[in-house]
């Protein structure tokens, strides 16, 4: 806002016009502006006439040189009206108004005024307040002073930069007024040391690859972290149960919040990949069933159901031993085959030698076959062995040959014997 300096500087009007029982008096005033270098004039307009009849004493504007009195406009005699314009600059300014008055004949007049005094006029204005950054951990603090305006320079004592005590002086420029603070003492902080400077780091988990089968090993990764060192503080990172710890290095701090600094878990057993061979069965012959032949093979254990030898269907299952998983099919169904009968001629067959059955969970390797012990047929009458005569010496056939005939006899019987016996001979061989 603009104010006058003094009342005395007010601008003053100077009237001009003849000296006349009916004229216009005009006068004006100037006032300091909203903004700077202008003015505001208030201008005062007055009829005035010596006569007493007021209605032939009236005044009508017949002319204005500035237009700020309008053309037209009517007076009574006595009556006086203001007026306001805005000028810029200190020149002179004059106003000129010519009026008439209609009595028996028309009276007419011209008047001047003139402003001429204008008073000085300043501007108030507020200084910018200077600033303060506060240091860092690299970095001292900084003083921040407003730049130099047309209104407002600012001056800092003492002139140096870096840490210190300054004064900030705000100084207004001609045609200005400050209002409110000038002077500020200002204390600028040297850079911080200490734990407060170490950096904040965050850790992140480790990327974790589990045991995915046999023959395959996990894996844990960890992640690249200015001031973090992650430590492997249980397992070996390739099997089993696994325990990772995550630090701050000298000169970081773990970040506020952190509570994840430790992560465990299991990366699964270690396995060895095993392919089960595939059972097989043996063809049948007219003297012999077919026999299930296990496989013999390290790391694999075979079981047979149902529980019994000889011929019909059997399942059989492969199942890996500990630290061993099987790959490929480990359970088959196989049918194993009764002895032929068709196109088998009859003959002697040797008798086999009876052998225990055994398990159908074994850890032999070995085939195992398991007969059958031929039948004797009801009826037949029990082989008695020859008799030596009393007195005869041992070995030696009786003159008569009635030994030898008796011996043969025996031994043909025997074989008729086995002409009429079928023989089922089982064999199996169990891993």
């Amino acid at each position: 806002m603009l104010v006058a300096t003094a009342i005395a500087l007010m601008g003053m009007v100077s009237m001009a016009g003849p000296a006349s029982a009916h004229h216009s008096t005009i006068s004006g005033t100037a006032t300091c502006g909203t903004a700077p270098n202008t003015y505001t004039i208030a201008w005062k307009v007055q009829n005035w006439s010596d006569r007493s009849d007021q209605a032939t004493n009236v005044g009508t504007v017949t002319s204005s040189s500035r237009g700020v009195v309008p053309v037209g406009a009517s007076f009574a005699n006595g009556e006086t009206r203001t007026y306001t314009e805005t000028v810029t600059g200190t020149s002179p300014v004059t106003l000129t108004v010519g009026m008439v008055w209609k009595q028996r004949s028309s009276i007419t007049a011209t008047d001047s005024g003139t402003v001429s005094v204008f008073p000085e006029c300043v501007e108030s204005v507020t200084a910018t307040a200077p600033t303060l950054t506060p240091p860092t951990c690299s970095d001292d603090g900084r003083l921040g002073v407003p730049a130099d305006t047309a209104k407002v320079d600012y001056a800092v004592s003492p002139a140096s930069t870096g840490p210190g005590t300054y004064t900030v002086t705000a100084t207004a420029e001609p045609g200005y007024e400050l209002t409110g603070t000038t002077t500020w003492t200002l204390t600028v902080a040297p850079k911080r040391t200490g734990e407060e400077c170490w950096e904040s780091v965050t850790p992140v988990a480790p990327t974790v690859r589990a045991v995915a089968g046999c023959d395959t090993e996990g894996a844990i990764t960890f992640a690249t972290t200015e001031g973090v060192t992650y430590a492997l503080t249980r397992g070996d990172g390739r099997y089993g149960a696994y325990e990772v710890v995550a630090t701050a290095e000298p000169g970081y701090q773990l970040a506020p919040g952190v509570t994840a600094t430790r992560w465990t878990g299991d990366l699964g057993a270690r396995t060895t990949c095993v392919t089960p061979a595939r059972p097989a069965v043996t063809e049948p012959s007219c003297t012999a069933a077919g026999t299930l032949v296990l496989p013999a093979g390290d790391n694999v254990d075979y079981t047979v159901s149902p529980a019994h030898t000889g011929p019909g269907t059997y399942t059989v299952t492969a199942t890996a031993e500990p630290g061993h998983e099987i790959v490929g099919v480990s359970r088959w169904e196989l049918v194993v085959a009764p002895a032929r009968t068709d196109g088998c001629a009859a003959g002697a067959i040797e008798p086999p030698t009876p052998t225990t059955p055994t398990s159908t969970t074994s850890t032999t390797k070995s085939p195992i076959r398991v007969p059958l012990t031929p039948a004797t047929p009801a009826g037949t009458p029990a082989m008695t062995p020859a008799m030596t005569p009393t007195g005869t010496p041992a070995g030696t056939l009786p003159a008569t040959g009635a030994g030898t005939g008796l011996a043969l006899g025996a031994l043909a019987g025997t074989a008729l014997l086995g002409c009429g016996v079928a023989l089922v001979l089982r064999r199996r061989v169990i891993e």
